[in-house]
C-alpha cells in the first residue's frame, strides 16, 4: 500500500504519508488503519500528507467518499492536510462538506507549519456527524 504513518508520542503526533497511484480504496482505508494503530491515541494532532500522490484528479463521486470516509474516523484533536495544486481544489471541497458536519481540518503546503498548527496546545474537538 502506498501509505505509511508514524505515531510519535512525545510530540503527541501522527502522520500519514501517502504517494504513487494509490487506488481509491486504498486512500479510503489508509486513515482508517493509522487510527486503529493500537499506539494512536486521538488527542493526538494529526497530518496527512498526501503532497506525493499521483494520478487523475478525484471525481466528484469520489470526492464524495472521501468526506464520508472523514467524518467516519470519529472525533479527532486537530487535522493538518498537506496538499500541492493538483489536490487542492478536492481538499478544499472535501473541506467544505465535513465542515458542514463538524469536522474540520486545515490545508496547508509546508511540513513544519503543519507540524506546529497540529501540536499547538489546547484542544480543537471534532464532532462526528452525518455527511453527504
Amino acid at each position: 500500500m502506498p501509505y505509511e504513518w508514524t505515531i510519535d508520542p512525545v510530540s503527541r503526533t501522527a502522520c500519514l504519508r501517502g504517494w504513487g497511484r494509490p487506488s481509491h480504496e486504498e486512500n479510503l482505508r489508509a486513515p482508517h488503519d493509522m487510527v486503529a494503530d493500537p499506539t494512536f491515541d486521538r488527542s493526538y494532532g494529526v497530518v496527512i500528507d498526501v503532497r506525493e500522490i499521483e494520478g487523475p484528479m478525484p471525481t466528484p463521486e469520489q470526492v464524495m467518499d472521501f468526506s464520508r470516509n472523514t467524518l467516519a474516523l470519529g472525533p479527532l484533536r486537530r487535522v493538518a492536510v498537506l496538499v500541492d495544486e493538483w489536490a487542492a481544489k478536492a481538499a478544499e471541497i472535501s473541506a467544505a462538506l465535513t465542515a458542514a458536519s463538524g469536522f474540520e481540518f486545515v490545508m496547508f503546503d509546508d511540513l513544519d507549519e503543519a507540524l506546529r498548527w497540529v501540536q499547538e496546545p489546547g484542544p480543537a474537538p471534532q464532532a462526528e456527524g452525518d455527511c453527504c
